[in-house]
């Protein structure tokens, strides 16, 4: 990126236009920057950095404030960049958020941040924080990354030098677009670190199944198998290639053993299905004379039995009778249990039906109560309404009388400070004045001691040559190396240093003249224009020419207040009636609802309770035809009257 022109409007020291054309420098090399302290070295670095990235080059410095504080009111802050970057040329326009006096009356107005960015096809980026991403994409660098590589501010020469491995590894890799190649490196660095947690994990299960193998004493290869797994180092690949042999053959020898004892368990099993045999049949014997005993023994309990249940036969014949004549009343009884389950449900239904009429026609009564309450209500809301409504129509004339006052205490107010601002700028002119003219008195007697000096230093100079010779060098001048007779200096003859050290004292003191000649100067204007604003504000508030001052302000200004208390009662008595008419409005929309609603749920009570009548009427009825056919009035009754006949059966 390359500077070609910047233009300062109202920034920082420079009250007025600056433009610096930096395209007639050159295109190759470094632009150096230099001047006394306090020259506006730091404002050029301020405003390239604030208009690429909308802040100034120092962290202490805020974006607020760059205005300058000498700038006349109507003029705009702003700064303008054109750059050349990759051989294309840019624009970028940018202002800060200041205040500034108001064109329209007295008072300050305040100027938004703004940022306009003009492309090479002509194309505009605006909004502010559109303009910075659409910069840090060009350039490729932030503002913290620009500040270390492309503008080095005063005392930051070595910043980038002295920066750390990673803060220049960040610049550098912004700088060449290098991310990629550190995405790669990563993920290379990460899988060769999962391949090696892999390549461990897998040695330790190999490891851990390798430990499970038990080899027997006096197998091929043990001892050696024991001590490689009882390290605590991963087994080699070479190693675990030879454990795998011993292993394969200690199988081997296994299923040899293998097959010699399946032989010897098929041998063992023959002779035992033939002991298996021998001892079955003699078991089953025994057990045919076991069962041969119990069947004796219970054919003998049978007989005595049956004598016994021939003697309770004769003697519970008498009874038979009776018990028969007890079972056949009890099943007439269960044969109606299903009507007395019927009439059960019959006298619930009747029973429920006549507390809903109960509880609908209390529901009934509360609704025509809470219908009369409703009445008197809304008749006594309708007539506060209408008087409410009556004193909000005094709003609109309230308000305007209102806003006249504000806009006029307004205006007075500005005006005031202006009048303040005016006299304070008087005083601080006189005090300058007064410093110009011991600054300008400074300044002529220090340049009077330095010309006699500088023409006393330059009449003395041969003395001064001869004091620096030294016999057999040659001498300056002539060239000889023998001075036999070299000239004397004045004893008050002023040194080269002494020569220098006055003439800074004098520059110091011509500058500072300089300096406060410029304040005085600028704070005429600033008086000037203080004078035209409080003239046209004075026109604008008072109609006959008047003798402005503070005393006859303040004086307008408590009569206004006085008069904006009172317009400020009436407002809030007007804005207390609205809220108390939105809420009345509110209540008599919501008891108007309520009532229509109160209407049709008692309309729908009263259907409802005669539909209930008539149902409660016909299943009475029901009820009393089923009665008459029961025995018993209840179901309970009848369950009793079964349950004494069964203990009689």
């Amino acid at each position: 990126m390359r500077p070609l022109k910047l233009v300062m409007s109202a920034f920082g020291p420079y009250a007025d236009v600056v433009v610096l054309d930096m395209d007639s420098l050159g295109e190759r090399g470094i632009y150096l920057i230099t001047g006394d302290t306090g020259a506006g070295k730091t404002t050029i670095f301020d405003a390239i950095a604030f208009a690429l990235y909308g802040e100034p080059s120092g962290d202490f410095r805020k974006a607020e404030m760059l205005r300058s504080k000498y700038a006349d009111g109507a003029r705009e802050t702003f700064v303008e960049l054109s750059f050349m970057h990759k051989g294309r040329i840019y624009i970028i326009k940018r202002n800060p958020t200041y205040e500034r006096p108001s064109k329209r009356g007295g008072g300050m107005t305040k100027t938004n941040a703004a940022a306009e960015l003009t492309l090479p096809d002509g194309s505009v980026v605006t909004k502010t924080t559109d303009v910075t991403k659409k910069i840090i994409e060009l350039l490729g660098v932030n503002r913290a990354q620009f500040m270390q590589i492309a503008m080095i501010a005063q005392g930051d020469f070595l910043r980038l030098l002295n920066a750390g491995t990673t803060e220049r590894q960040d610049i550098f890799r912004s700088i060449f677009h290098t991310g990629a190649y550190e995405t790669l490196t990563t993920r290379v660095r990460d899988m060769a670190r999962a391949l090696g947690v892999k390549r461990l994990r897998i040695a330790e299960e190999i490891k851990l199944h390798l430990s499970g193998a038990d080899i027997p004493e006096g197998y091929e290869g043990r001892e050696l198998y024991i001590d490689e797994l009882s390290k605590e180092a991963i087994v080699s690949l070479g190693r675990i290639d030879e454990l795998c042999e011993i292993l394969t053959h200690t199988i081997s020898e296994d299923e040899k053993l293998k097959a010699r004892l399946t032989d010897e368990i098929a041998k063992a099993e023959e002779e035992l299905t033939a002991i298996a045999l021998v001892l079955d049949s003699a078991a089953k014997r025994a057990q045919l004379e076991l069962d041969v005993k119990d069947a004796e023994t219970n054919l003998e309990n049978a007989v005595k039995k049956e004598e016994e249940a021939l003697e309770q036969e004769k003697e519970s014949s008498a009874l038979q009778k009776e018990r028969e004549e007890a079972i056949a009343t009890a099943e007439q009884l269960r044969l109606a249990i299903p009507e007395y389950t019927e009439l059960d449900v019959l006298s619930g239904k009747c029973d429920d039906l006549a507390t809903s009429i109960s509880n609908y026609e209390n529901k009934k009564r509360d609704a025509e109560e809470r219908m009369l309450v409703l009445d008197s209500s809304i008749a006594q809301d309708t007539e506060s309404q209408g008087l409410l409504r009556e004193k909000i129509a005094r709003l609109e004339e309230t308000t305007r009388e209102l806003s006249q006052v504000d806009s006029r205490i307004t205006s007075l107010l500005a005006l005031r400070s202006r009048l303040v601002n005016r006299d304070d700028l008087i005083a601080s002119l006189e005090i300058k004045k007064a410093q110009y003219e011991e600054s300008r008195l400074e300044a002529e007697e220090l340049l009077a001691t330095y010309n006699e000096m500088q023409a006393r230093f330059l009449d003395e100079q041969a003395g001064i040559l001869a004091e620096g010779l030294v016999e057999g060098e040659k001498c300056p001048v002539c060239g000889s190396t023998h001075h036999p007779s070299p000239a004397e200096p004045a004893a008050d003859a002023p040194t080269e240093a002494e020569i220098k050290k006055k003439k800074k004292e004098s520059d110091k003191a011509q500058k500072n003249r300089e300096t406060l000649s410029a304040d005085c100067k600028a704070l005429r204007t600033r008086i000037e224009v203080e004078e035209r604003e409080i003239e046209a504000g004075s026109l604008l508030l008072f109609a006959d020419v008047v003798a402005l001052d503070i005393s006859f302000i303040d004086t307008v200004k408590l009569e206004l207040e006085e008069k904006k208390n009172e317009l400020d009662k009436r407002m809030e008595e007007i804005n207390a009636a609205k809220e108390k008419l939105s809420e009345l409005d509110a209540t008599l929309a919501s008891n108007r609802e309520e009532r229509a609603g109160l209407d049709e749920t008692i309309t729908g009570y009263v259907k409802l309770i005669e539909t209930m009548e008539r149902e409660a009427a016909a299943k009475n009825d029901e009820r009393a035809r089923t009665l008459s056919k029961l025995k018993y009035a209840t179901k309970s009754e009848a369950e009793l009257a079964i349950e004494s006949l069964e203990k009689r059966k």
